[in-house]
């Protein structure tokens, strides 16, 4: 016997249920995946450069993946979503610098785009560097957004960096430099 309608008090939430069919409104974290910058790219001194690196699906041990692998892709850097919806973005951006010297700031942004066209920053992390006194010195930063897709076709996010530094490179290592994507609800 099939119940259509349930009084809330009736349902005791401590309870196990077996449902079967779709359950909708319920909430919950809907896709979730990380990639990781696979190629180094260098920076130019004082100017925005994109980061239009190979970016890849991580796949290491234990790693958590929820819904489809292809609900975000990537192509030389641009991020584009398979459906539309609330998606959180978080970046940990790492980079180092090849020679010796100071650098005042290095900064991590994401830019988004709504007409696959014109991007415009939205989110900006930094850090700086002084002293460095070897090669290969390492600086992260972290940035995050929550980007509304209404439109599949014309929203998308991309990656940019910029430093003093001639030199600053993104690490191009599975752990250092990871951008993941969560979609947070409909919208």
């Amino acid at each position: 016997m099939a119940i259509s309608k349930i009084i809330s008090e009736s349902l005791d939430l401590t309870d196990d249920y077996a449902f079967t069919g779709t359950i909708t409104g319920a909430g919950g974290i809907q896709n979730a995946q990380t990639f990781y910058n696979s190629t180094n790219k260098d920076a130019s001194s004082g100017v925005g450069t994109v980061i239009d690196s190979t970016f890849l699906p991580l796949d290491t041990t234990g790693l958590g993946t929820i819904g489809s692998s292809s609900n975000v892709t990537v192509s030389s850097g641009v991020f584009s979503f398979a459906t539309t919806g609330y998606y959180l973005i978080q970046a940990r951006m790492n980079f180092y610098i090849q020679s010796t010297g100071d650098t005042r700031y290095i900064l991590g942004t994401i830019q988004a785009t709504t007409n696959n066209s014109s991007y415009s920053d939205v989110a900006q992390g930094s850090t700086n560097m002084a002293s460095i006194t070897s090669n290969n010195d390492n600086a992260g930063v972290f940035v995050s957004y929550i980007l509304d897709v209404t439109d599949t076709a014309n929203v998308k996010f991309r990656l940019k960096m910029q430093s003093e530094a001639a030199t600053l490179k993104t690490e191009n290592q599975t752990k250092g430099f990871q951008v993941q994507i969560i979609k947070l609800a409909d919208t």
